[in-house]
């Protein structure tokens, strides 16, 4: 009545072929020979702007922290570049030019008096922080300037 029935099930496991002529591998390795380089190029000049705008960042906190210390009783020159080297670590950012002013001249800050204007100026050139100097993607001069006025 009742009916033994035997099934034997086969699979065969096989890799796709390439549809386009054999020719066609060569095509994209030509485009990856062009791509590449245009796309490590960008890759480079976003690090490099990314840079660029970290020791921005970190000149410009160097200005303020400093021009905060020329404004307290009892300060000097020497006690306001202490405190802009202790923030300007990086050995790029050695070679940065500081300038203080007391009322737009170069001068002392503990010959300032009370509402005097003292005014501490960074600079640097562009082409002492680049990570790759050769390469010269960036130019010029990144400087930060702040000034408050002594109490």
């Amino acid at each position: 009545m009742y009916r033994t029935v035997r099934h034997t099930i086969t699979t065969t496991c096989s890799f796709p072929k390439p549809t386009g002529p054999v020719g066609r591998w060569g095509v994209a390795s030509v485009e990856m020979a062009i791509a590449v380089p245009v796309l490590l190029f960008v890759m480079y000049g976003l690090i490099e702007f990314g840079n660029a705008f970290m020791v921005q960042h970190q000149i410009q906190d160097a200005v303020r922290q400093g021009c905060r210390e020329a404004i307290r009783p009892r300060s000097d020159n020497d006690k306001v570049t202490q405190v802009i080297s202790r923030l300007l670590t990086s050995p790029s950012l050695k070679k940065a030019k500081t300038s203080i002013l007391v009322n737009d001249a170069t001068g002392d800050v503990s010959s300032s008096r009370a509402s005097d204007v003292v005014a501490i100026e960074i600079s640097v050139n562009v082409s002492d922080i680049t990570l790759i100097p050769g390469m010269r993607f960036l130019t010029g001069k990144l400087s930060a300037s702040s000034s408050l006025r002594r109490d």
